[in-house]
């Protein structure tokens, strides 16, 4: 670090209809470290990130960037001051190759900016990535590259555009927990080459193994700025929600009583068909919280919709209070006394444009509890006031039952999914990482209903990646691999380490008791070098397998697309040869099947510029008459006298075939982006939208001298 301030915010303040976002924020930021902007959800953390990207103008205050005071009209006015922002949900485009994503809009032109350098663009990546240690191969496509490594790839992209601050908002929801340590390493090379980084978070472990300084943000105000080194999680949880918080929470020894939720032997498929569990079996009884623990996509998602009626098992079956309810679906089950906190909140647990009122129903729109009389109808009124109360009890901001869910932040989005789920007084629990995405009070509370629902004799079945959550609020633990349970174990005499072998696939009786856990600051400076195969370890060898068969076909067919000019117009040129002799065979089959005097036309014409006839003998058509005709008959025939290049017949062709080209470019860009409608609506609009345009500005019947004669 130098010191200099490489960002300066002064008495930034942000409002959107009289809600205060932001207010009166100071930030300095100095060049080469790493900054945390720490804060609970609706801290106005990325807020404050967008006005310094130029996503937002700023209602007061002043953004300064190299010491220069900056008004960003845009982001690209942002990138060009040098400052990048990498976002959570990534902006790359799956089908196209990390080089293409790395230089797209920036990308090196070559013959006045006529061809894209393409050569040279991957030259560029490819230094690029090797500046800064990132194991990213340039031809690779996107969609087939790992979240962590796609991650480097928007950072790449950033530093492509010269960025010298880098913002990271929330960077470490989408990865594994080893993607998260060489996360950590990207971001010290980053620093030790001079670059600045802004790390939002709302994870207390993780800003104090990342960052050099930490800002907490609270209710859109900067309550303090501290050194990493020089705090403590309990002081930086105190300062991010204004009163001590529990960040461990106190698990009392269980009271089990009898099995309430049960898998036995169940099997699953995928949406690809392919083997996501296998044959396991789990017992979650009354009063007690069953975790599992594992690295995502180990088979938990299918596991988890199998047991809550999403997902058929394709063998085994699972009961609920002793009743088989394998076949029953999901609202069945709902009714039969079984709750469920999905992992995605805003795909399986909330309907985005729907308020909170009609949030709070789903799922129990049907039950007594909500109908009105024998008609069926909800009672809205009573869905209302249940929504208000829920809201007030389990702390949503703001407590607003006509609020929409999409208003609102994750955490508190999270809380009110918990909520609705929770007041079902539900006889078994299942809740897949229901603490992802939300801050440290969130989490608080989210724990501190479960362990309630714990005490209260339900049974709990807690999915979740978070090593630190399982282990301390479960009683037993399972760890699954590959879509198998490797072991169940005791979370309070298990190690880290243990957990993680067990979670990388090996054996029980293979795992030796772990001598020493890793430092945060280990974490932070991580491994160099690593390949992308040893941080999945979950990759089944036929996944593997067809992973590399669509690498191969999608290679070839780029290798054939990327060929040099030279390749390409040789291509062209051969298919054109191709189309004309496959013509000319229809044409001569054709003059088998017809009478000459009916072809007698096409004989007495001249061959075109005095070509010899090729097929004079045994056919009524010679080919090259009739392409002869083709083509002139179109356009006009220029070696007559009189021609016209305005004729009418010139701009019939013309309106014709500029119809079918702006189509066809249409549909071979919706292509190139992979988004292609099978409808093609989409693409006929674009290009009959810009064919009209382009007829009504250069429309012969607009200009031609021969218009006011008709």
């Amino acid at each position: 670090m130098s010191g200099e301030a490489a960002v300066d915010l002064r008495g930034v303040t942000k409002r959107f209809s009289g809600v205060i976002a932001n207010d009166d924020v100071d930030l300095t930021v100095e060049r080469g470290s790493v900054h945390a902007l720490l804060g609970e959800n609706g801290a106005g953390k990325t807020t404050l990130m967008n006005v310094l990207y130029g996503l937002y103008e700023p209602t007061a205050g002043e953004v300064v960037v190299d010491g220069h005071p900056r008004t960003f009209d845009s982001p690209r006015d942002a990138v060009d001051a040098g400052v990048g922002m990498i976002h959570q949900h990534f902006t790359l485009v799956d089908t196209m190759t990390v080089t293409e994503n790395v230089t797209l809009g920036y990308e090196p032109t070559r013959l006045g900016g006529l061809v894209v350098g393409r050569a040279r663009a991957r030259r560029e990546t490819h230094e690029l990535a090797e500046r800064y240690g990132f194991e990213v191969d340039p031809e690779a496509v996107v969609g087939d590259l790992s979240v962590g490594v796609q991650q480097r790839v928007e950072i790449l992209k950033t530093l492509y555009r010269d960025a010298d601050v880098l913002i990271l908002d929330e960077p470490t929801a989408v990865l594994t927990p080893q993607e998260v340590e060489d996360l950590f390493e990207v971001l010290a090379t980053l620093t030790d080459r001079g670059k600045t980084v802004i790390f939002i978070t709302h994870k207390l472990g993780e800003a104090m193994a990342a960052a050099d300084r930490i800002t907490v943000l609270r209710d859109g105000e900067n309550v303090g700025t501290v050194a990493a080194d020089e705090t403590s999680r309990e002081a930086l949880a105190r300062l991010m929600v204004g009163r001590e918080v529990l960040l461990s929470p106190e698990r009392p020894p269980a009271d089990a009583g009898e099995v309430t939720l049960a898998a036995e032997s169940v099997t699953v498929e995928d949406d690809r068909g392919v083997r996501a569990v296998a044959d396991v079996s789990l017992q979650v009884r009354a009063g007690e919280i069953l975790g599992v623990a594992g690295v995502d996509g180990n088979g938990q998602t299918e596991l988890v919709e199998a047991l809550t009626g999403l997902r058929r098992p394709d063998q085994g079956r699972v009961h609920l209070d002793g009743a088989d309810v394998t076949d029953r679906s999901r609202r069945e089950r709902i009714a039969a006394g079984l709750s469920y906190v999905p992992e995605d909140r805003q795909e399986r647990g909330l309907v985005m444009p729907f308020d909170l009122t009609e949030n709070g129903v789903l799922g129990a729109q049907h039950s007594p509890a909500f109908s009105r009389g024998t008609t069926g109808r909800i009672d809205w009124e009573h869905a209302r006031e249940h929504a208000r109360g829920m809201a007030t009890q389990y702390d949503v901001r703001p407590p607003d039952p006509d609020a929409g869910a999409r208003s609102l932040s994750g955490g508190n989005q999270q809380k009110f999914v918990v909520g609705r789920e929770l007041e079902r007084d539900p006889t078994a629990l299942v809740a897949a990482n229901p603490t992802r995405g939300v801050d440290v009070g969130s989490i608080e509370f989210i724990h501190e209903r479960l362990l309630e629902l714990r005490a209260a004799g339900v049974a709990v079945l807690l999915v979740s990646s978070k090593l630190d959550e399982v282990t301390a609020l479960s009683d037993r633990l399972a760890v699954m691999y590959d879509g198998e349970v490797v072991d169940t174990v005791d979370p309070d005499a298990v190690t880290e380490e243990q957990l993680g072998l067990l979670m990388a696939g090996e054996r029980p009786d293979d795992v030796e008791p772990a001598t020493e856990t890793p430092s945060a600051d280990a974490g932070r400076r991580g491994r160099r070098g690593e390949s992308e195969s040893a941080s999945d370890p979950q990759a089944s060898d036929d996944d593997r397998e067809r992973r590399g068969q669509r690498g191969r076909l999608r290679a070839g067919l780029r290798r054939l697309v990327e060929a040099s000019a030279v390749e390409r117009a040789l291509i062209s040129l051969a298919s054109l040869a191709l189309a004309m002799l496959v013509g000319t065979g229809i044409v001569l089959v054709a003059g088998r099947t017809t009478t000459c005097e009916t072809a007698a036309f096409v004989l007495t014409h001249p061959t075109p510029f005095g070509l010899p006839r090729l097929f004079a003998t045994g056919f009524c058509f010679d080919p090259v008459t009739v392409y002869d005709r083709l083509f002139w008959g179109a356009l006009g025939d220029p070696l007559e006298p009189g021609w016209d290049p305005l004729n009418p017949q010139m701009a019939v062709t013309l309106r014709g075939t500029t119809i079918l080209v702006f189509t066809g470019l249409s549909v071979a860009l919706a292509f190139r982006a992979g988004v292609f409608n099978i409808g093609t609506q989409g693409q006929m609009v674009v290009g009959g939208l810009a064919t009209a345009l382009l007829t009504l500005w250069a429309s012969p019947s607009c200009w031609s001298p021969r218009s006011s004669t008709r």
